[in-house]
Parts: structure tokens; C-alpha cells; sequence
């Protein structure tokens, strides 16, 4: 009877190790927890991408068509041709604060040989207006070029860099039935008026190398930061957090 239990008790053990043992391998393949930074890249086409991984590298950005043909802008731009055209600068062309901006527009679109232009954001806001000059006779049914110069200034927490130039009609009626815009898509570059903005395709001024609390040296990603007035920060300190832009 006691061999018996003796048996019992051995194969308890056994199985018991195996588990252990098993357990362990199944634990040390498993990949340790990362914490990636919150910082962000702006992609080409204004959109934002995070770090994701075990390397914590940037997502890749969507793909970008230079000058993407969509079928709704075409057709508003160019139910409008009859009344105005915008030369420059060109659909879903890059621009910088000032922007100067040319073209036609039939006389019938001023008043006293102006009309008004906004800029806008992503999301509509306006951030620049001003008003385009007639460059000729504008009493006529004929095209007659104009010309503006809009300063606009873009909020720093925008999270997308596309937005649109509108040339509106000069409508001092005040009747809804009179209104009329053209509407042309463009992306802002980042020139002093633009966003500040992590970034991976500009160097910083170079910081010392932070330590940790233990005295540890602690080594921060190289991505970069634009400071209002168009210069980079990196990351520093023992948290690696961007250092004041000046």
C-alpha cells in the first residue's frame, strides 16, 4: 500500500515539475512590455503617425499622389472656369505666409473692382483674409486678371498641414442667391507662420547626453520639434522631453 502511495506521490511531483517547466519557456519567449514616446510626424500629406513596435519607430505614412486627382475638387474647379480661374498658386501646391495669389476673373465677380479671398484650415477656420484688385477695366462681361497678397497665420496645435485659398464673389446685395466661390486646395509649409510639429527629417541643435536617476546614461529618440520661429529642439533630460524652443 505504501509503494502505492510512494507511486502517486512521484507522479504528482513529475507532473508538477513538467508544468513549472514549461511555464518558464513559455514566459521567456514572451516579448517584454514597450513603452514607446507620444510624440508624433507629420507626413506629407498633413496626417500624423505615432511609434508603434518593439523598436518604437514611427508608423509608415500613408501613400502620397503629388497633385492627387479627385474627381469632386475637378469638377468644382472646373465648373467654375467660366467665372474665375486661380493661376497661382497651383491645386494642392505648397505655400508659405505671405502668399501671393494671381489669376482671372470675369467683371462680374468684383465690385468697385475688388472681391474678398480667404485662407482657411483643415477644418475651415479662417486664418487669413484680404482682398484681390482688379488689374484692368473690371466693368465688363470679360475676363480681368487680379492680384493678392494674404498673410495668414496657422494655430500651432493644427494637427493637419492641408487646408484651402476661397475667392469669393463680391456680392453687396447681402442675397444668398448672388453668392458664389471657388474653392482651391493647397498644403502650408512650415515657414515661420507655420506649426510647430515633431519632425524626423531635420537635425536640432545637438543637447547633452541626459542620465537617468541612478546616474545611467539615457538615450532619447532623434526626432525634432519646430519652434514658432522656424528653428528645431530636440530631447533632453531624464524623461527625454523636448527643451524649450527659444
Amino acid at each position: 500500500m505504501k509503494s502505492i502511495h510512494v507511486l502517486f506521490i512521484a507522479i504528482f511531483v513529475l507532473a508538477l515539475l513538467g508544468y513549472l517547466w514549461t511555464r518558464s519557456f513559455e514566459k521567456e519567449g514572451m516579448p517584454e512590455p514597450v513603452a514607446c514616446t507620444m510624440d508624433a510626424m507629420i507626413c506629407p500629406d498633413g496626417t500624423a503617425v505615432g511609434r508603434s513596435g518593439p523598436k518604437c519607430e514611427f508608423t509608415p505614412c500613408p501613400e502620397v499622389v503629388i497633385n492627387p486627382v479627385r474627381d469632386d475638387v475637378g469638377e468644382h474647379i472646373q465648373s467654375k472656369a467660366n467665372l474665375i480661374v486661380m493661376d497661382t498658386p497651383l491645386r494642392d501646391s505648397t505655400i508659405t505666409s505671405p502668399v501671393t495669389i494671381t489669376g482671372k476673373a470675369r467683371g462680374s465677380w468684383f465690385f468697385e473692382a475688388s472681391f474678398p479671398i480667404s485662407v482657411v484650415n483643415w477644418d475651415g477656420l479662417i486664418i487669413g483674409e484680404g482682398i484681390a484688385e482688379a488689374e484692368g477695366e473690371w466693368m465688363t462681361e470679360d475676363f480681368v486678371p487680379f492680384k493678392a497678397t494674404i498673410t495668414y497665420t496657422l494655430p500651432t496645435d493644427t494637427p493637419y498641414l492641408r487646408g484651402a485659398i476661397i475667392l469669393k464673389k463680391d456680392n453687396p446685395s447681402g442675397l444668398p442667391e448672388h453668392d458664389d466661390a471657388l474653392e482651391v486646395p493647397i498644403m502650408f509649409g512650415t515657414n515661420g507662420a507655420a506649426t510647430p510639429s515633431a519632425r524626423t527629417d531635420i537635425t536640432p541643435t545637438p543637447a547633452p547626453l541626459p542620465t537617468g536617476d541612478e546616474g545611467d546614461m539615457v538615450a532619447c529618440t532623434m526626432d525634432a520639434k519646430i519652434c514658432p520661429d522656424g528653428t528645431a529642439v530636440g530631447r533632453s533630460g531624464p524623461r527625454c522631453e523636448f527643451t524649450p524652443c527659444p
